[in-house]
């Protein structure tokens, strides 16, 4: 069992609020927006300096891909910035309500958002042509594409993921009851953040509740669980799977951070934050052989977890195994 470990304390990036974070693809960068309505590109955590952009009132999510960086805001449009220099080049698609969840395919040809009026566009940034996907009832709170592109999974404050097929625009699987219902992005203590294996998709990992189900592609047959008793007084809000495909991540309502080893189901590190703020977004850093989180609570707060996969004696012994 791991012991609890300590985190530095965050820095301040954004107002409180909803604060949503992501690294530049080549891990070099740290990309946050919030509440204020400003977005800011980090040179790392230390970066006294960054750079700012006003984009609206209230910006609610980032996402970096290729040359571009697209952002979500209260303007109900799907922004596009170059990058790194975070300059308005265009606007990609427009919404009824705020755009509050965005991911890009793994070509990066197609982009995936979710909006506050319950819809989901996808979108080929070279034609501009829009996929429209209808069926959650209140705000979409994530999204995202599997490795090969087939399958998008979102989550709602209708309380439900669902699964899509991108081709057929369709639903093919869905769950209820996985989130609090809700009538606002902004309100909902859980944004669930489900997530796909990253380097096949043939695993589907959806937090509910107090634990995280992990799921066949294409059958969508329950395989296993991990939780930690730990657990018992808090709920997860959010998931990040590592881009190695070893660790799942998961933050908590109460600020804390925990990471299994996906193949041995074992936790190698159960964090807890200085400030016991919940955990609005959580990543990892994209960098081979770099295994640090970033993550923003809801006080817009910046932290990172840094040798995130120190503790794992369970790769170790494999290691040692095969040599």
């Amino acid at each position: 069992m791991s012991e609890t470990k300590e985190l530095d304390f965050p820095r301040y990036a954004h107002v409180e609020g909803h604060t949503d974070v992501c690294y530049s693809e080549d891990g070099k960068y740290l990309i946050t927006c919030g509440q204020d309505g400003d977005i800011r590109i980090w040179d790392g955590i230390d970066d006294g300096d960054p750079t700012e952009k006003c984009v609206g009132s209230e910006a609610f999510a980032v996402h970096q891909s290729g040359d571009r960086l697209y952002v979500g805001d209260d303007h109900h449009t799907l922004q596009v910035y170059t990058f790194p220099k975070a300059e308005l080049i265009d606007t990609l698609t427009r919404f009824t309500a705020s755009v509050c969840c965005l991911d890009s395919s793994k070509d990066g040809k197609l982009i995936a958002a979710g909006g506050c009026d319950s819809s989901i566009q996808v979108v080929n940034k070279d034609t501009k042509s829009v996929m429209n996907f209808d069926g959650h009832k209140s705000p979409i709170l994530s999204i995202k594409f599997d490795p090969l592109s087939e399958f998008l999974v979102s989550s709602s404050c209708d309380g439900t993921v669902k699964i899509w097929s991108v081709e057929k625009k369709s639903v093919v699987k869905e769950w209820t009851n996985v989130v609090p219902v809700s009538n606002a992005f902004q309100h909902s203590k859980i944004k669930c953040t489900p997530a796909w294996d990253p380097i096949d998709g043939n695993l589907l990992a959806i937090p509910f509740g107090k634990e995280i189900k992990f799921f066949q592609r294409g059958v969508w047959r329950e395989l296993y669980t991990v939780h930690d008793y730990r657990l018992s007084e808090q709920d997860i809000t959010v998931m990040s799977w590592s881009k190695c495909g070893r660790y799942i991540a998961a933050g908590t309502s109460i600020g804390y951070i925990l990471i299994w080893n996906v193949s041995s189901q074992v936790i190698v590190l159960h964090a807890k934050c200085k400030e016991r703020y919940s955990i609005r977004s959580l990543v990892w850093c994209p960098k081979n052989g770099v295994y640090t989180l970033a993550y923003c609570d809801e006080h817009g707060q910046l932290g990172l977890v840094e040798n995130a996969s120190l503790d794992d004696f369970t790769i170790d012994s494999v290691s040692l195994s095969n040599n």
